[in-house]
């Protein structure tokens, strides 16, 4: 029984061994964990993790990220088809743009386009190989659907109607400009009324009149020279209007000149007619019905806009005051918010581009040039009425008489939180009183009655002044009114102080002396900040004893062409400046008016009343080269030394008084930007691939005048 006992024992301690594995011999080393600085073994560089891989794209996926930004939003909008835009430079067909254009149309309308659907579906209009030419004139017929569209059924329809009763439209298209307040510059391009068409070339141009023009005494002449060249043609309205249709968020056209020029028989690629669609998809219905609130009911401003976070953000602006306006103001006018804004803007829009361009040249102050026709937004139309004198009327609700466009009110929102954004101040300058039917000049008649439309004009400041009364008095300022075109008296703008200031006590408040109706004293003894507008004819005429202000026969039918060079005699090629090494800034302020106060007299007002003041808006008028047929657009300016001596003499003498400065214009061909480089002599810079360019010399002058170069 031991002898079983020891045996069962002996193979329990072997299976215990086998289990634990063999013991070390006496010369085998322990096991150890090996030195950091040893290599590390094949087993430890293995992962640990299973391997990433990028994740595989389709090819829709790779071709959409290959597409410039504008062709992405198109897709993205629903305007074209990815599959589409394979090959960006491939000519495209009438219907396949009129498809892209159509889309555009509904969002934009509601409803479709009969031209379109015909261009789109026939084929002997779809098939077509799609120009230059043909998609210009589109939106014009499309959107002439929109107070029309009952009248006809098809694109051959209209072409019909068109070819006969042309005039029986041409207000409604005028309307149609005003409505949305675009328009193409006074100085060139394609003109509205005529233009010469190359058949050969398929180009449309305006320039080669320029030799005509200067040959001509009167209108009546001039038209009847025009008329022989055996390439003359009426403006057709639409190609006027396909050519100032614009993107609103940022200023894009619809159509783009080469050179001043359309050259309609270009073959359109599928890449221009997509941008073309997508400004089309953002071009405001100008039939749209605004949104309308009273002037008492318009509220505060939108604070998704102007932000509580804007508002309470830091800034260098210094402070404002009906007693002390500040000498650190450096700034420049801006029209866009005006009905028809001198006739230069292409567009209605501010974008914020703009504010930027702005701030780099140093300004900190902008004179936003405010129409109130443009906020009541009375453009529309009378469809009862088939074109002729009233094709468009000033109201279609008498309900909404008096009413303000909230639409248009959050436009002026936002460039004023843009401007808050960038440290820069915001003149508010009414420059119109509303309630328009026709031109913006039409309401002048109305200024200059006095004291009859002073209540109207008071509760439309009334609701300016309650909208922004929590915006300090270092982002915002009123000028009451500022014009050189109207005889505005005092007791227009009086009511106006105290309507503002039931609503905001303490906003800084300005008496722009801009006529020689008014009387600084009246403004000044109510407290009320004194400003000059430094712009009449008489006074730069009187100083630089030239007259490029051509003299106008008090018979319309010999009335002279602004334009002429030969005719005018007393016409100077330029000045120079200081006029005979004598004349400067200083006896500039001095020169009076024909009946009114001088520069120098305003500001000796603000200082015998303790109100503050400064030089609202300088500049000189544009003057006109000759203009021949070696390039397409007109270069309207002074020689750049003596202009820029000019402008350099009036800020640093206006400073050394010790105030602020407003240079007119921004915007225009004798200011920093413009919507084509309109001076021979000057470098342009075009911003963002927009129609929208800079001059750099005038850039960097004011750059170098307000200390930031």
């Amino acid at each position: 029984m031991k002898r079983i006992i020891a045996i069962l024992l002996v193979i329990a301690m072997a299976l215990g061994m086998a289990a634990c594995g063999s013991a070390p011999s006496e010369t085998e080393a322990p096991h150890t964990t090996a030195p950091a600085t040893e290599a590390p073994t094949e087993a430890s560089t293995e992962p640990t993790t299973e391997p990433t891989t990028e994740p595989t794209l389709s090819p829709e996926e790779l071709l959409y990220n290959s597409l410039p930004d504008r062709m992405r939003q198109a897709v993205d909008a629903g305007i074209v088809e990815l599959n589409q835009l394979e090959d960006l430079n491939r000519t495209v067909t009438v219907g396949e743009a009129s498809e892209m254009l159509q889309k555009a149309y509904i969002h934009r309308t509601g409803v479709e386009s009969k031209t379109l659907n015909d261009l789109m579906n026939r084929e002997e209009f779809s098939s077509r190989t799609a120009d230059r030419g043909w998609i210009a004139a589109i939106p014009g017929l499309a959107d002439l659907e929109i107070p029309y569209g009952s009248k006809f059924e098809s694109y051959e329809q209209w072409m019909l109607y068109l070819e006969k009763q042309w005039a029986s439209t041409s207000d409604l298209w005028s309307g149609f400009d005003n409505r949305l307040c675009m328009h193409m510059p006074v100085f060139g391009i394609l003109d509205r009324w005529d233009y010469r068409y190359d058949a050969d070339s398929g180009t449309f141009y305006s320039e080669p009149f320029g030799s005509l023009i200067l040959n001509a005494v009167d209108y009546t002449q001039f038209w009847e020279e025009v008329k022989k060249d055996p390439l003359y043609r009426r403006a057709d309205d639409r190609y006027s209007y396909g050519l100032k249709v614009y993107d609103s968020t940022n200023g894009k056209k619809f159509i783009s000149l080469e050179d001043g020029s359309l050259h309609g028989r270009d073959a359109l690629t599928i890449g221009e007619a997509v941008e073309s669609a997508l400004v089309y998809h953002n071009f405001p219905n100008p039939m749209a019905y605004p949104t309308y609130v009273a002037p008492e009911e318009t509220g505060t401003f939108n604070p998704e806009i102007i932000t509580p976070d804007l508002l309470a953000k830091e800034t260098d602006l210094p402070a404002a005051s009906c007693e002390s306006l500040p000498a650190q103001w450096r700034g420049v006018v801006m029209d866009d918010m005006e009905m028809n804004a001198y006739n230069m803007h292409t567009d209605p829009e501010i974008y914020e581009y703009e504010i930027q361009k702005i701030k780099e040249a140093g300004f900190n102050y902008i004179g936003l040039n405010l129409d109130f026709s443009w906020l009541q937004d009375y453009w529309l139309f009378n469809t009862k009425n088939n074109g002729g004198k009233n094709g468009y009327v000033s109201l279609i609700n008498k309900k909404d008489d008096g009413k303000l466009s909230l639409e248009r009110l959050e436009k002026l929102d936002q460039v004023i939180a843009w401007c808050m954004e960038y440290d820069i101040h915001v003149n508010l300058r009414a420059t119109a009183l509303g309630q328009v039917s026709g031109y913006s000049m039409d309401m002048g008649q109305k200024i200059q009655k006095g004291s009859s439309y002073a209540g109207e004009l008071a509760g439309l400041w009334q609701a300016i002044a309650r909208r922004y009364a929590q915006i300090p008095n270092h982002y915002l300022s009123f000028t009451l009114f500022t014009t050189g075109n109207y005889a505005v008296k005092n007791a227009m703008l009086v009511d106006s102080v105290e309507a503002i200031r039931s609503v905001s006590p303490d906003r800084c408040v300005i008496a722009d002396i801009c006529t020689d109706a008014m009387d600084s004293e009246k403004f000044a003894g109510m407290g009320v900040a004194l400003s000059y507008r430094l712009r009449d004819s008489e006074t730069y005429g009187s100083i630089f004893n030239m007259n490029d202000y051509y003299k106008r026969s008090s018979k319309k039918s010999e009335m002279q062409l602004y334009w002429l060079t030969k005719q005018g005699k007393n016409r100077i090629e330029t000045f120079s400046w200081p006029y005979n090494g004598e004349m400067d800034a200083q006896i500039l302020f001095s020169s009076a008016r024909k009946r009114g106060e001088n520069l120098t007299d305003v500001m000796e007002t603000a200082q015998k009343y303790g109100v503050g003041f400064m030089l609202s808006d300088f500049g000189v008028s544009v003057h006109q080269e000759e203009r021949g047929a070696d390039y397409a657009v007109s270069r309207l300016r002074y020689a750049d030394e003596p202009y820029y001596a000019m402008i350099t003499d009036i800020t640093s003498t206006i400073e050394a008084l010790g105030y602020g400065w407003c240079f007119a214009h921004w915007y225009s061909p004798y200011g920093v930007a413009f919507c084509l480089p309109a001076v021979k002599t000057s470098t342009y810079e075009q911003v963002e691939d927009y129609p929208y360019y800079i001059d750099q010399g005038m850039l960097e002058l004011f750059q170098t005048i307000n200390g930031v170069r």
